[in-house]
Formats: C-alpha cells, structure tokens, sequence
C-alpha cells in the first residue's frame, strides 16, 4: 500500500488509532563522551573505504556511507503498541546532503544497495527537497513514496526525527528546528524477515558526513480505556459464593465514551478466567446494546482473593469479624482495534459453612494464620 499525506498529527495520536499516553525508554544516547557506547552501538564501516563512523563534538559523525547500527533488535510487533524512534540529524555542508534511517533491518549491508539494509523500512532524506520511503524484501526494492519533503531545509539546519513502527504501520515525521517547518507521512509496510535493527546511514558521496545526535528509542504503551462494568447485573451488592460451581455474569456497558460491541470477546479476562459465552443486550435499558460474557466461578482466581482477605482479617486481631469481604474485581481486554481497556467493580465474596471451615484450617496449616 502506497503512503498518503493528510494533516499534521503528533505521533503519539497516529490518527485516532492510539491514545499514547506513556512510553518506557529502551535506548538513548546524547554523544557527549566522545566515545562510541559499544554496548549500545555497531559502527559498520564495510560499504567503502572511506565510510567512517565516529563520535565526537558531541554527536556521531557518519561519512560516505557510515552506519551506525543497534546492538540490540527493537520489534515494533511485540513491543507493546510500538516503538518510538526519535533522533536529530543535521546536514553537512554539501550539495544535495542525505540522511537516512532504517528500521526492521537485518543488519547486513550493501554497497550495491548504497550502504542500505538488503532488507528493512527505509526513511530516506536528500536536500533541497526530496523523501522517499522503501520497503526493502529479499534484497529487493520497492518505493512506498517519493515525493516533496517541505521542511525548507538548507545545509547546517537540524531536522527532530520521530518513526513510529508497530511492525505493521509506520508513521514518520519531522521538523525543521531551524524554521519550524513540519513533515508528516504514514502507512503500511510488509518488509522485515523477523530481525529488528535500528540503522542510521551517512551521506551518498564521497567524504560527505552527516552528524546525528540525541536519539532515543521507546516502548509506546498505551493506558487502557476505562469502561463501565456491572458484575452480576440486577444486583447491588453483587454478592459471589467463591465456592460455587455456578458461572458469573459480567456485563460490558456501551456509554458514550465506549462501544461494548467492538470488543474483542477472545481477549477479555476476567480475575484470571476467560469468557465461556457471550451475547448482546440493553442490560441498563439506555438504548443501546452492552456486552455480557459469563465466567465460571471456580476459573477465576476469586477463592485466592477471599483467602488472603480472609488472612488479612484474622491475622490484624486474631479474630474473623466476618465471612463476607469485599473487594474490587477487574475485567481487561482489548477492542477489535486493538485498543486496550479495563473496567472494575466491587463485589462480595464469601463462604459459609463446612467451606469456611474447611478453607481456614488450609490457612491454618499453611501458617498463613
């Protein structure tokens, strides 16, 4: 599928599909020891004679094809929504000066391929104007985009980089530090033969260097969407008997801010148990259809929640002030957009009886009380 422009949109929104509110860091580097972090980075200087990959005057220097790859592989696909490449390039004073970065690469490199990744998602930058994005499958090339970059760059300004790539879709965008000019382009990709290396190119020419500075690379995880649950519908207690054979009723409300409908059933869990069936129904008559899924009692992890608050209660005076506890019980999943949510609510736990007996003295020779 060929890349589309549309408006201008931070990454960490990615047009509606991701509501990115927190990353965990992987890897950053600032280049200010003047000295090449090897636990962090490859310097690949095979392409030609002259290529050369060198840090100093706080930044890495890359000339005629220097690549400065990752130690380690980043996977879009199974890191968490995906990563997050960030970088500032700035380009040397040459005529038609070129910045490149690749993602997905299997770390070998080409000279017939201009110092590329045989295979990988290429980010290609040449001044005065002009980017282009390739797919790069069993060494074979295929252009994604060529088109205008916009960004009014001339030799000496420093462009902010951000590549957005969940294995799938991939988002890039830029800015002109010098002007503030912006960039934006998104799309999908099939290429990767299942390495992740994160590659950063030197300029097409010889002794031409670009200087790379301040690169960063995230996990981007996104806060589930909180959604409205009723355990047990029609009750207002929702009292469960945690030794039950029975099932439990948990329904997913559809409100304004959540559409119960385009939940993926398959992924809902429910204190550690999955779905036995499911339906849709107005379970608080609003007008609209709510999701409700039934668990099997003895699936969940409820009896292991009322033992241990049934410990917590004997065990702060010795004395069980009462068989009933109440706690708070969630229900995650993800939506058929792949959008992470959950939603909690409280519940009564108990057991009476020949059970209550029989679990405390388990507690009781256990030592847990």
């Amino acid at each position: 599928m060929r890349a589309r422009y549309h408006d201008y949109l931070k990454c960490e929104q990615l047009e509606g599909k991701l509501p990115l509110t927190t990353s965990t860091l992987l890897l950053t580097d600032d280049f200010n020891d003047n000295s090449l972090d090897t636990s962090k980075w490859v310097a690949d200087t095979s392409v030609l004679p002259a290529s050369n990959v060198q840090e100093q005057n706080g930044r890495v220097e890359l000339t005629t094809f220097g690549v400065l790859r990752t130690v380690d592989e980043f996977d879009g696909s199974s890191m968490g929504q995906g990563i997050l490449v960030e970088a500032d390039s700035t380009f040397g004073p040459f005529t038609f000066a070129q910045a490149l970065v690749s993602l997905r690469s299997d770390g070998n490199t080409e000279a017939a391929e201009g110092g590329s990744p045989e295979d990988g998602l290429e980010f290609d930058v040449v001044l005065p104007d002009f980017a282009r994005v390739k797919d790069r499958v069993g060494g074979v090339s295929t252009e994604l985009f060529v088109g205008s970059l916009g960004l009014n760059a001339t030799n000496g300004d420093t462009i902010h980089w951000s590549l957005f790539d969940n294995g799938t879709d991939w988002d890039w965008s830029m800015t002109n530090l010098s002007n503030n000019q912006t960039f934006h382009l998104s799309g999908t990709s099939s290429a990767g033969d299942g390495t992740n290396f994160v590659s950063f190119h030197g300029g097409n020419g010889t002794f031409r260097t670009d200087y790379w500075d301040n690169i960063s690379i995230s996990q981007i995880v996104a806060d589930p969407v909180v959604a409205e649950i009723d355990i047990k519908p029609g009750s207002e207690t929702n009292p469960i008997n945690v030794g039950s054979n029975g099932v439990i009723a948990v329904a997913v409300l559809t409100t304004d801010l959540f559409n119960a409908t385009q939940v993926d059933v398959s992924t809902v869990q429910f204190a550690g148990a999955t779905s036995i069936n499911s339906a849709y129904e107005d379970v608080d008559n609003d007008g609209d259809l709510d999701l409700v899924l039934h668990f099997r009692t003895q699936e969940t992890n409820l009896t292991d929640l009322y033992a241990q608050l049934l410990a917590d209660d004997i065990n702060a005076d010795g004395i069980l002030d009462s068989n009933h506890k109440e706690a708070s019980v969630t229900i995650t999943g993800t939506t058929l957009d792949n959008l992470l949510f959950q939603g909690s609510d409280t519940v009564d736990l108990f057991l009476s009886g020949k059970a209550l007996r029989s679990l405390l003295e388990s507690l009781a020779a256990d030592g847990l009380i």
